[in-house]
């Protein structure tokens, strides 16, 4: 029993498409599993929704309360230099008093002892005389 060419490129194109028809087969159950799990996921997700979106009131809440801290920490840190400053130079206009009335050595000592305190404390303070 010999094949002509046709039922040979019959029986060819008959396999091809059985073949065919198992990987589209396989493709399409694939693809019902990967949407049922999309859609899982998407349930879940909105689910979630109300709660995320709770979380994200109270952290914007919170926000603004750590915003007021700070603008109120800037504003302290402020008057505290602007204090230290005025202190400075009261200590440094006292100094250069006592120092016009001539005392004993002694006490010129001390002066010049608080003199270098206020310089170191200037220093420290990264801020240069007024």
């Amino acid at each position: 029993m010999t094949f002509s060419l046709v039922e040979v490129l019959l029986l060819l194109m008959t396999i091809g498409i059985l073949i065919l028809v198992v990987v589209l087969t396989r493709t399409g159950q694939k693809l019902g599993n990967a949407i049922e799990g999309f859609e899982e996921t998407t349930r879940r997700v909105n689910a979630l929704e109300p709660q995320v979106r709770r979380v994200l009131e109270k952290l914007e809440g919170e926000l603004d309360d750590l915003q007021r801290v700070t603008r109120r920490t800037e504003q302290v840190a402020d008057h505290v230099a602007e204090v230290s400053d005025e202190s400075r130079r009261v200590v440094l206009d006292l100094l250069h008093d006592l120092e016009e009335l001539q005392l004993p050595e002694r006490y010129r000592a001390a002066v010049a002892g608080a003199k270098a305190g206020v310089a170191v404390l200037r220093a420290a303070n990264g801020r240069s005389s007024s």
